[in-house]
């Protein structure tokens, strides 16, 4: 599920919506060329933002997102955190925000892996 809505207060600020999901760094490299532990506050996104290609223009730019609540059990709705673009997640819509595990816990209020619903906006 992905839609865009234009929030009425700021029409040049789009929001995205969809799922996240949590996903574990262990220091290995990224699509972004850098490699980061799960303590990092980082983020991977799909192919339909980081066009299959190595260091992608969207590498390194940050993403605030809201936690909207879940049908999994999932704690933390209504948090809000800024996260950095640093990896691809092959398997992900454009909908779909993978987190690293710090990132996930901090948006979560640290629930085991899950998933959310969630809004984002590029900063």
């Amino acid at each position: 599920m992905f839609d865009i809505i234009v929030s009425p207060s700021s029409p040049h600020q789009t929001l995205h919506s969809g799922i996240g999901t949590v996903y574990t760094q262990d220091g290995r490299v990224g699509s972004c060329g850098t490699s980061h532990d799960d303590s990092a506050f980082v983020v991977a996104l799909g192919n339909d933002w980081m066009h299959h290609r190595y260091q992608a223009s969207e590498c390194g730019r940050q993403i605030q997102v809201t936690n909207k609540g879940s049908r999994h059990h999932v704690g933390g709705e209504g948090n809000t955190i800024t996260v950095t673009v640093q990896d691809t997640c092959a398997s992900c819509d454009a909908g779909h925000v993978d987190f690293s595990h710090a990132a996930w816990d901090a948006l979560t209020d640290g629930s085991p892996p899950g998933q959310v619903d969630l809004e984002w906006t590029w900063l």
